[in-house]
């Protein structure tokens, strides 16, 4: 349950928090510019501030798609006083037809380490702030505290599954935010620790995230850097698993084989783990059929009426019915009926979301394939082994075939990702077994050798290295075209 609520509240913050951030920050802070406050515009775009103690601004965050096309390219931000960066923040909005007459709340939630004081008094300038940008337009500017509706249930799920945490029931939307931001570059980092933490060292973690996020950096062009990237570590991994395994065989042919057999395995399983794990992204899971229907059914829509719930590429997806949804209320007559809505939504999305996990876990059949060929090739090793690796070694030879059975097994029952996992970490259990006992049975001399030639290796892998570059370049390339082809198309009306 924990697993699936913490999956079901990263796709909340996809769309209006922190899944994948665009950032535009200022250099390192000095102590004059350390983080001291958290300032977050929901418009749709959703956009995140990290303030120092005078209220300017270090960094400026893209907490969704709109919010990436609405900032890219522009200026006059970052370096700027709150009062500023907003103003331009709410003009560009307007501009591109995101702040509108049928959207025309701003949703602002503010933290500081500066006290409530200061809370109080970055809400207050914020307001007259937008009540002053907005005397331009042609409509009237409401402004909200609430918070985001995809973020407050994501705060609602983490109360009711830490009841008896007091600094979690304590937790208001914007401290929550702060730790979300926080987790972007600190992914280790619990929702249980980070309460624990004072305001100011959260504050500066989600500043130091936004600094290493790249402008440009879609959803796309993450998800094309992060193929890339397991391309290039598959690649290295498997020439040092191949030339550690063959340095281990020739100095201990008997270990090295059985080595080289777990290692076989585990390596392969554990890439393949990867891959499917990454895939599995609830969020962006397109619905089915089915599913929409009972989407339309909780918002009152008719199914002929399900385009408001696509997303660019036409799906329907977790993250595009919370967008939808976050726009919707926030722009709604507050009443019974709206709380019915939000009721319904929340149902229907808890069992969607449950469906849509319970699916992507299971591994399709084209892993299933890739699983199987690992598991032929490391038992075909194993039989080859076998001729040779003395009796008293046996027994290895029985416990791995027994551990490709009970793989066999689950596969045909149909393997999920977490049991993929734990089959791989039992195969690098065994192999790290073998190897403390060959390591343990070298020399000094030899094993400094050996190392030596690993990380020899590791610096000579040019061609996978500049395979990787290239693939950054183009996906960079091609993100930029596709923010400015958008902020084109919204200017000229046609988004």
């Amino acid at each position: 349950m924990k697993k699936l609520f913490r999956g079901i509240m990263a796709t909340a913050l996809g769309v209006c928090m922190a899944v994948p951030f665009v950032g535009f920050a200022a250099c390192a802070p000095q102590d004059d510019g350390a983080a001291k406050s958290y300032v977050a515009l929901d418009i749709n775009p959703s956009v995140e501030l990290i303030l120092d103690k005078n209220d300017d601004v270090l960094s400026v965050t893209a907490a969704n798609e709109d919010a990436r096309v609405l900032l890219y390219g522009e200026s006059g931000i970052v370096g700027e006083h709150i009062s500023v960066a907003v103003d331009r923040i709410a003009s560009l909005a307007e501009e591109y037809g995101y702040l509108s007459e049928s959207n025309a709340v701003i949703g602002v939630n503010v933290s500081s380490a500066l006290g409530e004081g200061r809370e109080a008094q970055l809400q207050s300038s914020i307001n007259t702030q937008c009540a002053a940008t907005s005397e331009s337009f042609d409509f009237s500017v409401t402004m909200s505290t609430e918070g985001a509706w995809s973020v407050l249930r994501a705060l609602t799920d983490l109360k009711a599954e830490y009841p008896d945490n007091e600094e979690i029931q304590d937790l208001t939307v914007a401290r929550f935010r702060v730790i979300l931001s926080a987790q972007e570059g600190n992914p280790a980092l619990t929702v249980e620790a980070a309460v624990e933490m004072d305001e100011e060292e959260l504050l500066q973690m989600a500043a130091e995230a936004a600094e290493r996020i790249e402008v440009y950096a879609t959803e796309a062009y993450n998800v094309a850097v992060a193929a890339a990237e397991r391309a290039y570590e598959k690649t290295k991994a498997a020439v040092l698993q191949t030339s550690l395994s063959a340095l281990y065989t020739l100095h201990s042919s008997a270990e090295g084989a059985i080595y080289n057999m777990y290692a076989t395995a585990a390596y392969g399983l554990n890439f393949i783990a990867d891959a499917a794990e990454y895939a599995a992204q609830i969020g962006n899971a397109p619905f089915t059929e089915e599913q929409i229907a009972r989407v339309c059914a909780a918002f009152g829509l008719d199914e002929t009426e399900k385009a408001v719930l696509e997303d660019a590429d036409g799906q329907v997806t977790l993250n595009s019915v919370l967008a939808y949804a976050d726009r919707l209320f926030k722009n709604s007559p507050a009443g019974q009926s709206l709380e019915e809505m939000k009721a319904r939504l929340d149902a229907e999305l808890k069992e969607v979301a449950a469906e849509v996990a319970a699916e992507i876990s299971r591994l399709s059949a084209e892993y299933r394939e890739e699983i199987e060929a690992v598991l032929d090739t490391a038992e075909r090793f194993a039989d080859t082994a076998g001729l040779f690796v003395p009796e008293w070694l046996e027994n290895y030879f029985d416990e791995f075939a027994s551990m490709l059975t009970t793989l066999r097994a689950s596969l045909l029952d149909g393997m999920t990702v977490e049991n993929l996992r734990e089959a791989a970490t039992m195969f690098e259990e065994k192999k790290a077994e073998v190897e403390g006992t060959i390591r343990t049975n070298l020399s000094e001399e030899t094993l400094a050798e050996i190392d030596a030639v690993q990380a020899n290796i590791e610096e000579r892998l040019d061609a996978a290295k500049a395979a990787l570059e290239k693939a950054v370049e183009t996906a960079k390339e091609q993100a930029e075209a596709y923010l400015a082809a958008c902020k084109a198309a919204r200017r000229e009306g046609t988004a």
